[in-house]
């Protein structure tokens, strides 16, 4: 018996230790400008609940800025969201703070209308501006173009490190 417990210790011992992936979460509105409604409603989880960015015909451009408590590195980026107007683009920028100012990549992800969910990867546009080993904290969305909406549930990432001990 004491032979077979033993043998089950050194096992487990030589085992890998497991690892799971996780998400990472928006926790807060960071700033927010132009037509936003029910900002904090994009925090958390995708539900039920959503925030609402307008853009109005030739007018304003409305902007949101999302904050993640963990850092983010950019992969698997997750966004639950529809966009819908004419002529009019979502763009997405990942950034962080840089020195106390908000920082954000010179490339952005347009998302396509009338699909509810995204998988993006903004690894390259997060480098950019920490470099290579560097993370972001925020998440920029915007609309540019003549008028449109975009219902936002929900947006989650890959944290930096990807991975956490079970």
């Amino acid at each position: 018996m004491k032979r077979l417990l033993a043998l089950v210790f050194v096992i487990l011992g030589l085992a890998p230790a497991a690892h799971a992936g996780t998400t990472v979460y928006a926790t807060s509105v960071f700033a927010q400008s132009g037509n936003v409604a029910n900002a904090g409603q994009a925090l958390g989880a995708p539900d039920a609940l959503s925030a609402t960015l307008t853009k109005p015909l030739f007018g304003v451009s409305p902007v949101l800025i999302l904050s993640f408590a963990q850092p983010l590195n950019g992969t698997a980026m997750m966004i639950a969201g529809t966009a819908t107007g004419f002529f009019s683009q979502v763009r997405v920028s990942i950034g962080d703070l840089v020195n106390g100012v908000a920082t954000f990549a010179a490339q952005d992800v347009v998302l396509p209308n009338n699909v509810p969910a995204h998988s993006i990867d903004m690894s390259a546009a997060c480098s950019s501006i920490i470099g290579a080993n560097g993370s972001c904290s925020l998440l920029r969305f915007s609309i540019s173009g003549v008028f449109g909406t975009f219902a936002l549930n929900g947006v989650g990432g890959a944290p930096e490190p990807a991975t956490w001990m079970l």
